[in-house]
């Protein structure tokens, strides 16, 4: 049975320069489709979802993301 998708998940900067070129070889040799995949948590309340944040935690949550996106 051969590959035929293989998804790179990418958590950060540093992992993408790891990730990204084995991944590409693996798709290569196996002539398979690549798809990256990067996700983040996100501080925003979307109506409906049932989940809330005190003010104290939605700063700290906010501030990490921030640390980490750049």
């Amino acid at each position: 049975m051969s590959i035929k998708t293989i998804l790179a998940v990418l958590t950060t900067k540093e992992s993408v320069a790891q990730i990204m070129p084995l991944a590409i070889d693996l798709a290569e040799r196996n002539g398979a489709h690549l798809t990256g995949i990067h996700v983040e948590a996100s501080a925003i309340n979307y109506a409906g979802v049932g989940m809330t944040f005190a003010v104290k935690e939605f700063a700290a949550l906010r501030a990490a993301e921030q640390r980490n996106s750049g």
